[in-house]
């Protein structure tokens, strides 16, 4: 009876993967590579696939055989291009392509062979030579060095994130608005930009909504963000501008209409820093505020003047152990639902 439940079972367990369009695993370690394997090897229609932070390897990778995919995620497995490189080739659709982390990919690591027999090249050449990205998310392996390596397979992405395992050379980052013509959203982890870098961004990608730098090196100053950005609606500088004045804010509330911003590290900023952005983007939505210097000194009422704040998050600021009273002060009315208005549906607070 058992053995007939455990049939049934496994067979019900196919039929659901082989008609499965669209699966997110992301983050779940506990499956075991024998069932990773199985499960990926049923999964014929699939279009979208999400196996970041998972057991994925090259065993399992080498098993699948679909054809239909547009989003790959194997982002922090240990893949190599024993097994990517045959996925990349059959699937002629795929629009996105998530790699970071996958540091394998320099290498030809693992129990698995090629079992076709079929050479393979190395990951930037496989990319370039069958796939037209729309979004790309990659670090270990993505090394390109001339602009003619990423034209014109990359001519149609839109959203970029490049991160650690590789560092862009200067003349790929600044021809960047002319491999990625419609470019919208740019990510730069641990990659080394330049105000001429930063400048042309801003500059020559027109259609550039987001705008995030984390932990990168190089000699920025303000002249990097002293030119017009209208489009820009998001943007993140995390570790990067430690020089930023209020000066540089102005500018800043001059250049771009952002509903979003990140500053880590600006120690230079004060309380009336506050009312700049308050007044300069009246339409944040999001602020985030790191490390920078004393600018919730007296309280944040000026903070709390955007009146289209969803999510405030303060940390390192000053010392903040009063910082909820100081929101509840500027909050109070005589009138609850008008608060409930005015406050921000999440407040993080980390002193």
């Amino acid at each position: 009876m058992m053995d007939s439940f455990s049939y049934h079972k496994d067979e019900h367990a196919h039929v659901m993967a082989f008609r499965l369009q669209e699966l997110h695993l992301e983050g779940c370690e506990g499956i075991s590579c024998a069932a990773m394997s199985q499960l990926v090897s049923n999964m014929n229609i699939v279009k979208s696939l999400c196996l970041r932070e998972t057991s994925l390897a090259d065993g399992a990778l080498c098993n699948f055989v679909g054809s239909s995919l547009e989003y790959l995620d194997i982002s922090e497995t240990v893949v190599s291009m024993v097994s990517l490189a045959p996925v990349i080739r059959r699937n002629s659709n795929l629009s996105c392509l998530k790699t970071a982390g996958c540091r394998n990919l320099l290498f030809e690591q693992g129990e698995v062979q090629s079992t076709s027999g079929n050479k393979y090249g190395r990951f930037l050449q496989e990319i370039t030579s069958t796939c037209y990205l729309e979004d790309v998310e990659m670090g270990w392996a993505f090394c390109p060095v001339r602009v003619d390596d990423l034209i014109p397979s990359f001519s149609k992405v839109r959203r970029m994130t490049v991160g650690l395992g590789t560092t862009l050379p200067e003349n790929i980052l600044h021809a960047l608005p002319e491999i990625c013509p419609f470019l919208e959203s740019l990510v730069l982890r641990f990659q080394v930009i330049s105000d001429r870098v930063v400048r042309n961004l801003l500059e020559s990608s027109t259609n550039l909504q987001v705008l995030c730098l984390h932990y990168c090196l190089g000699n920025l100053t303000s002249f990097s963000f002293q030119t017009m950005a209208p489009a820009l609606r998001i943007l993140r500088l995390q570790w990067v501008t430690p020089w930023i004045t209020n000066d540089d804010l102005t500018i800043l509330t001059q250049n771009c209409n952002l509903v979003e911003l990140l500053l880590s590290g600006c120690k230079l900023l004060d309380t009336s820093s506050q009312e700049i952005i308050s007044s300069g983007w009246p339409n944040l939505a999001c602020l985030q505020l790191e490390e920078c210097g004393q600018i919730t000194l007296d309280g944040v009422d000026s903070i709390l003047d955007c009146k289209a704040l969803e999510e405030v998050l303060l940390r390192h600021t000053v010392s903040m152990k009063n910082s909820i009273p100081m929101f509840n002060r500027a909050i109070t009315t005589n009138n609850p639902a008008e608060e409930a208005r005015i406050l921000p549906s999440k407040i993080r607070i980390s002193s």
